[in-house]
């Protein structure tokens, strides 16, 4: 059975440890006085600076380019990721730092995360802000989400319908601009202290066109739990915006659930399940789930592509209708004397 995963706090990373310090400027290069300082080009007066940047600024050892770094979010073989506060912007950052003497297609995934994320701007998608290379390590500069991951979090009905709304709505975004995200899952959907819900994470994202050239993949690439059967088959000439529509679809019954629909021990029993077995209706684990509702599910994560919804702005459509004629009434007004 797979072990439940805890709610992560903001954007999460999970490779295994990187070393502190690699490929950081000089402790010189940034200074009490640069951070309480105007920066050229900029028109504000000095800026206030959160108490925990000055607590740091003084160590080299949480100095990267212009950033401090203030808290590792996550870190591994592929690198780190940091809370990071950028001292010419004012502002904080997620700061992605590859590590050199990561897995062998690193970098090719780094650049694919870079040059997909910079041609999406929307507001239901974490922001691209800047990338670079500083002594030989490359960065990823993000919006930094204060918030958490929707990670092993079971949602009450309506909360879950209206932040798969978001995400349905972000993802038929992406595939307007020719992206597939191919890694929809809960890890990748953020929600910060307002309550805005945000996708995050293109690591393993292809153009359309390009997912239709392929043939059979010889790896499965994603996370299996939420893989389509397209993908899980390595059939990557089916593979396309149905398949992220699947992916949702799995992510809304683990939502409503509170468990994915196909659970194993070892990859290729999940892969099997994915592939050649109907999923437990959703009432089996949710009695009293709304019929409707379990009719959008099961339509999103069809097996047959032609049967799920033609596009992920259908998917929100259907959700966005149920939730209109299931409102609650309006507070009635109040009168005044």
């Amino acid at each position: 059975m797979r072990q439940r995963v805890p709610l992560r706090q903001r954007e999460s990373w999970h490779p295994e440890n990187v070393r502190r310090g690699a490929g950081r400027t000089c402790p010189s290069t940034l200074s009490l006085e640069t951070l309480t300082s105007p920066h050229e080009g900029s028109s504000s007066p000095t800026r206030r600076v959160p108490a925990e940047v000055m607590e740091k600024v003084q160590d080299p050892e949480y100095q990267f380019k212009d950033f401090i770094l203030v808290e590792e979010l996550g870190t591994g073989g592929l690198g780190s990721v940091w809370k990071a506060w950028e001292v010419p912007q004012g502002r904080w950052v997620s700061l992605k730092i590859l590590h050199p003497g990561g897995f062998p297609d690193s970098d090719d995934s780094f650049e694919k995360e870079i040059s997909m994320g910079a041609r999406l701007v929307h507001p239901g998608i974490v922001r691209h802000l800047g990338s670079g290379v500083d002594s030989g390590t490359r960065y990823l500069v993000k919006q930094y989400v204060e918030g958490a991951a929707l990670a092993g979090v079971r949602l009450p009905i309506r909360e879950a319908l209206e932040t798969v709304v978001d995400v349905a709505e972000a993802l038929n975004y992406a595939h307007s601009q020719g992206i597939l995200h191919l890694d929809v899952k809960p890890d990748n959907i953020l929600r910060d202290i307002c309550g805005h819900v945000f996708l995050t994470d293109f690591g393993l994202a292809m153009e359309i066109s390009v997912a239709a050239s392929k043939g059979v993949a010889e790896s499965v690439l994603g996370t299996p739990f939420y893989l389509s059967p397209e993908q899980a088959m390595g059939d990557m000439a089916r593979v396309g915006p149905a398949s992220d529509i699947y992916s949702l679809g799995i992510t809304l019954y683990e939502f409503l659930a509170g468990r994915s629909p196909f659970e194993g021990d070892r990859v290729s029993q999940v892969l099997r399940q994915i592939v050649s077995e109907p999923p437990p209706p959703l009432s089996t684990w949710f009695p009293g789930i709304p019929e409707e509702i379990e009719r959008v599910v099961s339509k999103a994560i069809d097996k047959e592509i032609r049967r799920r919804y033609r596009s992920a702005g259908e998917f929100a459509g259907a959700i966005k209708a149920y939730l209109r004629r299931t409102a609650p009434p309006p507070f009635p007004a109040m009168r005044t004397a």
